[in-house]
């Protein structure tokens, strides 16, 4: 399953910025707050998974 949001990019801090991500999401891939993940800047987009999460063959 595939879903889309248009989220809005804030200001935080200097250097920093944030988005909001729907919480079923998070839910779904067991994330909650203090979680840690692992985000990965993949050329023209960045994926989010949880730490410690791997994928064969995608590289991560």
């Amino acid at each position: 399953m595939v879903e889309e949001e248009v989220r809005k990019v804030v200001t935080t801090g200097r250097s920093s910025v944030a988005i909001t991500i729907p919480k079923r999401w998070l839910t779904a891939l067991g994330i909650g707050p203090g979680s840690h993940v692992l985000l990965r800047f993949m050329g023209n987009y960045i994926a989010l998974a949880p730490h410690g999460w791997r994928r064969e063959g995608l590289g991560w």
